[in-house]
This record gives C-alpha cells, structure tokens and sequence, in this order.
C-alpha cells in the first residue's frame, strides 16, 4: 500500500518530502537518515499492531458467534422460497414475516446451494463481518494508530461483537454501512453514496435514519435533477423491492412493523421504554454507548463539513430507538450507531490530532473497557434472566445450543426447545399450531405447518389488531389474544370470525394475502388498508356493520 494512502494526515509524513529550494538550503532541509529510519521503523510497528488488531477482532467474533431464534424467521421463509413454496413464513398465505428483504434473499440465494440454515446464517454473518473490518483497517483515510484503533473498538464492544453474527442482519448493515461511511467522510464519488444508501434501507428500513442526513447534505450542493436521476436510478432495487412487496404482500413494509408499531401504550411510556434501553446499554456495555455519545459532539468540534451529517443521523436513529421503546435484544439497535461513531472519531476527529492526543483518546477507552463488566473476550456461564425492564442478553439464552463451536462437529441447535417443539409439530396430525417463538420451532416444522406467531411478526391479522396489555407489558412482544373464530378460520379456509367487525376486516384482509394476485378487487382492498380505509373495523369500539 502507497504511504500516502497509509498516512495522508500524518504530520510526520510532510517531512519526508523533498525540499523546495536547492543547493546547501535543500542539503540542510533533507532528513537525517535516523530520522528515516525512525519514521519507517514507527511504521512498520503501526502495521503490526494494526495486523494484531484485525486477527483479535477475528478471534473474538470467533468465539462469539451464534444465532438467535429470530432469524430463523427469515430464514424459514428462505427455505420455503428455495423449495417453491413462496417468500413467505407460512406457505398459502403472502406475508412478509422477515425483518431485513436483502439479508433473507442473500439467505435463499446460500440456502439453495449449501441447504443448510445454520451454515449459511454463520458463514454469511462471519464474512460480512470481516469484510467490513477489513474495508475498515485498509481503506479509512486515517493513520495506521487511528485505524488500529478504530478495529480495537470494535473488538471490545459487547454489542457490536454480539451482533457482527447471531443470523441476523446486522453484520450486512454493518458492511454496507462502513462503505457508506468511508465514502461519505472522503466528500467524494455521490453516486456511489446513493447506491450504498439504498441497500443500506433495503437491509433494514428504519436505518434509512442513519444515511439519509448525509445524502441530504450532499444533494444541497448538487442540481436538483442530478438528485432525482440517482434517486431514481441507484435506488432502483429499493423501489423494486417495494413495488414487488406491495403487489406480492399488499404492503410496503414487513410485518413486523405492523406488529411492532401498532400499539395504544403512551408515547411517553414507549420513550421511558426506549431511555431504559439507553441506560441498560450503558451498564452492559459503556464503551459502546460512550463512543455513541463522543461522535455529535467530536463532529461539531473537528469537521462539521465531513463529520456533522453522519453525526445527524446517529442522533435521529437514537431518538427513532427511544421513541419505539428500544428493543429486548440487549444492545442490538446500537451496534450500526456505534460503528458510525467509531468512523467520526478515528476516520476524522484522531486522523487531525498528534500521536499524543490520539494516545490520551485511546487511553481513556481503554480504562473503560478494563472498568466495563464484561467484555467480549471473557467467558463467562449464560444466564438467561428476563429483569423488570424485558432487556436480556440474548446471546446468553442461545448460546449453548446454538454457539459455533458446539456445532461445528455435530447440529446441536437442533436440541434446542424451540427446534424440537417444531420437530414434534412436523410429525403431528394437526396442521395448525398457536405458538410464541415462531424462529427455530417454525423452521424445523417445515412448511405444511400453519404457525399462529401470538405476538404475531408472522401473523396478518394480529398485527394489525392494536396493542392494549397491561402494566406488565415486555418491548418487543405484543401479544394480542386470538379472536375467536381466527383458529376455525385458518384450519378450515373459510371465515369463521365471530366478530362481526373483524370478519369483514378479514375478508378484505384474506383476498389480499390468499386471493389470486392480478385481481382488480385485491388491489382495491390493497389501496383501501395502505389508506387506512379499513382500520376502525380492528378497533374495539367498532359498531357492527350493517348486514
């Protein structure tokens, strides 16, 4: 690699150059040789730790990687796609039961080569995640230190480590992100900034939050038409997804959002929600979250031009996180943030300062993490413990069936509860089963069993039913009760809904996601729910309609 590409900000660098003027002036300007030799020498050795770095953060990854329950979700409608049955959870019925549309279809692309679900979710995650270090140490245009310590970061954040596996798609959000980033802070190449944005929102929506601050930016210095151009073009597999998704599932976003956003608890309860995920995050996990708060204010102070728009949207993606009550999954909403945020503060703020300054920074993070209560390279027994505030690590109630090194001899996440319950379903009479994980129990049930998700991320109808509970209400699991008549309904084909509110609701819902597809009346009832045209026959109050 050209020094120049390694070190462009480096002050010392500027020494090596060749002097301006000539003769015995130019003669007295050169370098001594020690001097050569030292600046070399001190390269070589910011090579090595960075090289030293990079095979920690693979170790660790390593010996962390896993998978959750959830992404077996994706990963069910994966295998049903391969095996024809359509890109969906439960064969017969078109709905978007995934999370992440480029991540479940990268899923199916492995899955009908290697036909394996816990291989290709392991091997996808680990190689996303090292390409994502690897354009991180090799092409940030920040010294060798400031680099090295950008994948040091890395390396001790629980949550980032947790989640560069677990089958979910945060290690493609992660890849994606820092190509983003990398291009964005080097103000350069704005097409390929638009491309990037778009799969980046294709991976998961709500991250469009983190990028869009940054094309926005962008696009003020720009003609308009130029905009619009890329907007229109480099989006293209974005608005094919939707176009697809809307014709194909009748809505434009998965249904999990449905599950997830459609809910009557106060939007201050919510956001009380959302600030005790902050605040547990910071116990777990302070390096994470004091990089997250470092990077706004490194932006205002080091380069507002380059920095401030990533900044944006780190600080609009946390007040999304805190409005929509956090996540359950410890830590999992705040890896893409962090990895930001570790772009602002050694891609632009370290890459300005001096070796010393850079090594105060690094000194701090360091206490830290010594002062952290657990780290990602310490062992430490799983317990899985759901407290009062419904935050959980996560990777400590999978682990031990679901760990790399537990199956790499033999499928041991096949001896998890969930998978043998789905196993026990595959060979029951009953084709309909009312179930609460829905990941590893619906993937090993295969697709002749109807799965009814209670907190419905796979189920039509009960995700567009408001949320009520009760003051023991858990974030992230929104169980609605099942109407009566629903189960009938499933079983038989034919609407059996007692109320009178709801079986219209679901006749319109049923031509949606089981009619024929190219039908004048499906796309009418598919405009008419996208309007809201038919939500108050889901709420309680409705009045019977006339007969």
């Amino acid at each position: 690699m050209a020094t120049s590409d390694v070190i462009p900000s480096d002050p010392a660098a500027r020494t090596l150059q060749p002097a301006e003027s000539s003769g015995s002036g130019a003669a007295r300007d050169a370098p001594a040789a020690d001097d050569t030799e030292s600046l070399a020498d001190g390269r070589v050795a910011s090579r090595v730790i960075l090289s030293a770095t990079l095979l920690v953060y693979l170790l660790v990854v390593v010996q962390n990687t896993w998978l959750c329950d959830d992404a077996f979700v994706a990963f069910r409608a994966g295998a049903n796609a391969v095996l024809g049955s359509g890109l969906v959870a439960n064969p017969g019925e078109r709905v978007q039961g995934f999370t992440s549309p480029l991540w479940t279809l990268l899923f199916a692309l492995g899955y009908s080569v290697l036909r394996n679900a816990y291989g290709v979710g392991v091997l996808l995650s680990l190689a996303c995640s090292l390409g994502g270090v690897l354009l991180l140490a090799l092409k940030m245009r920040a010294p060798l230190p400031a680099r090295a310590f950008a994948v040091a970061a890395l390396t001790v954040s629980t949550a980032y480590v947790h989640y560069s596996t677990s089958g979910l798609e945060n290690p493609l959000s992660h890849l994606l992100l820092i190509a983003f980033a990398l291009i964005a802070i080097q103000g350069q190449r704005p097409r390929l900034l638009w491309a990037l944005g778009g799969l980046v929102i294709l991976t998961r929506f709500d991250h469009a939050l983190l990028v869009l601050p940054v094309l926005v930016y962008g696009s003020l210095r720009r003609p308009l038409r130029d905009t619009l151009r890329d907007a229109a073009l480099l989006w293209a597999p974005l608005w094919a997804w939707l176009v697809f998704s809307v014709v194909y599932y009748g809505f434009p976003f998965p249904n999990t959002a449905y599950a997830k956003l459609n809910t009557s608890r106060p939007a201050l309860e919510l956001a009380g929600q959302g600030l005790t995920f902050l605040f547990d995050a910071g116990q777990r996990d302070p390096v994470t979250m004091l990089m997250i708060l470092l990077a706004p204010v490194a932006a205002l102070v080091a380069d507002r031009r380059r920095a401030l728009p990533l900044a944006l949207g780190i600080v609009l993606y946390l007040a999304y996180v805190v409005r929509v009550g956090g996540d359950f999954m410890a830590g999992r909403f705040l890896s893409a943030p962090f990895l930001l945020s570790v772009v602002v503060v050694c891609g632009v703020v370290l890459a300005k300062l001096k070796t010393r300054d850079q090594g105060v920074i690094a000194g701090v993070f360091g206490i830290v993490a010594l002062l952290s209560p657990r780290l990602p390279m310490q062992s430490h027994k799983p317990e899985c413990r759901v407290p009062k505030t419904g935050i959980v690590d996560e990777r400590d109630c999978y682990v031990e069936t679901t760990g790399l090194a537990l199956n790499l001899r033999s499928q041991r996440y096949k001896e998890h509860d969930y998978f043998k319950r789905g196993v026990k379903l595959r060979s029951s009479t009953d084709r309909v089963a009312v179930e609460g994980a829905v990941g590893m129990t619906g993937y090993a049930a295969g697709p002749d069993v109807h799965i009814i998700d209670k907190y419905a991320l796979t189920e039509p109808l009960l995700a567009r039913l408001p949320f009520h509970g009760d003051e023991n209400w858990r974030i992230g699991h929104f169980r609605r009760d099942i109407p009566a008549g629903y189960l009938e309904t499933v079983r038989s084909g034919e609407n059996q809904i007692a109320d009178p509110c709801l079986h219209q609701f679901y006749d319109h819902l049923s031509r949606v996601i089981r009619g024929p597809i190219f039908r004048l009346d499906r796309f009418r009832d598919i405009l008419h729910f996208n309007l809201g045209s038919y939500d108050h026959l889901a709420q309680p109050s409705c009045p019977a309609p006339p007969t």
